[in-house]
């Protein structure tokens, strides 16, 4: 059954608390643990999953280990990581378990302080004068922040046929400067792009042709300090079709995704705007995670209209706030 709410209902406070009484019922509740207590930068950590159930049904684990809110890092009760600098890392796990009305998923969410509370390890000492050179990083900006209860990173999607401005000055070189950015924009490997000192560049990406496109482009960003050192990084862009938005502001209401399609159609005799979205969306904080397979649809009034708007998906699940913690709502 096919269940429309109107975004008014949607984000008051007793849907919020009939969602938090909701994901309790379910009784499946995602849980896990991780040794060592307090890692070290560049240690390995294994993290084991504790979930708990009132059914038997077996409980399928999937883990978001990168802190950018997608599921795909890893399988399984137990896995390993690790983190190269000292910080504080988000690290989520969702438990999936089959139920009567469909699958019942759990997400549960740590902080994993490594190198002594968040503390960046101290700086290697400086190399006699003359002497010595300290390599520089290459760090591409990924744009990441936290939307609802999922992160979003905004600078790995990119659309199809549209400019785009790659940016790798989060860039550092520790003992000088950095004087020379080269990048490889299909890659095969070979640098063949260079805009000298300035950090960002602008390419369009459009879709291979004769080709089963994947829609992943693989980019490297080459760093050259002033003495000479270098350092590479690596990312995969999404490529979104050109229609994609990845925000949606209308009044009170903020819809945050990485691809909402709009399309004009007709409703009892007006005109509306569809945007659907594959792909979870967060609208003012509350996170709507659609089925495999389906989508989250917001119909949007044109101007003057007395309609309101209205949030529509079949078996999405619903994630909210909870006294720190995320309360999860499925429903069909």
């Amino acid at each position: 059954m096919r269940r429309i709410v109107p975004f008014v209902v949607l984000t008051s406070i007793a849907v919020l608390l009939v969602s938090v009484a909701a994901a309790e019922a379910a009784g499946l509740t995602a849980s896990f643990d991780h040794t060592p207590a307090e890692p070290a930068a560049g240690e390995q950590i294994e993290l084991r999953a504790t979930s708990t159930s009132t059914s038997t049904s077996p409980i399928q684990h999937s883990w978001d280990l990168d802190g950018d809110g997608q599921f795909d890092d890893a399988n399984g009760s137990a896995v390993r990581t690790s983190f190269a600098l000292a910080g504080s890392y988000t690290v989520r796990l969702r438990a999936t378990q089959p139920g009567a009305a469909g699958a019942v998923q759990s997400i549960a969410e740590r902080i994993i302080q490594v190198g002594g509370g968040g503390e960046p390890p101290p700086p290697p000492p400086p190399p006699p004068p003359g002497q010595g050179n300290q390599p520089p990083t290459a760090t591409y900006d990924k744009r990441c922040s936290k939307v609802g209860t999922f992160f979003l990173c905004s600078g790995l999607a990119v659309r199809e046929g549209k400019p785009v401005l790659l940016d790798a000055s989060p860039s550092k070189d520790p003992d000088g400067s950095i004087v020379r950015y080269e990048w490889d924009l299909d890659g095969n490997g070979d640098f063949e792009a260079d805009s000298g000192a300035t950090p960002s560049i602008t390419h369009t990406f459009n879709l291979y042709k004769g080709l089963v496109d994947p829609r992943k482009r693989e980019i490297r960003v080459r760093v050259t300090d002033d003495k000479g050192a270098t350092d590479i990084e690596e990312v995969t862009l999404s490529l979104l079709e050109p229609s994609c938005e990845q925000e949606l502001v209308k009044g009170r209401l903020r819809a945050t995704s990485l691809c909402m399609r709009p399309r004009k159609v007709e409703l009892d005799g007006e005109e509306v705007t569809r945007y659907t979205a594959k792909v979870p969306v967060a609208v003012n904080g509350i996170t709507i995670v659609p089925a495999s397979g389906r989508t989250v649809t917001l119909t949007v009034p044109g101007a003057g209209s007395s309609r309101e708007i209205e949030i529509a998906s079949n078996g999405a699940a619903v994630s909210v706030p909870a006294k720190g913690s995320v309360a999860t709502l499925y429903h069909g």
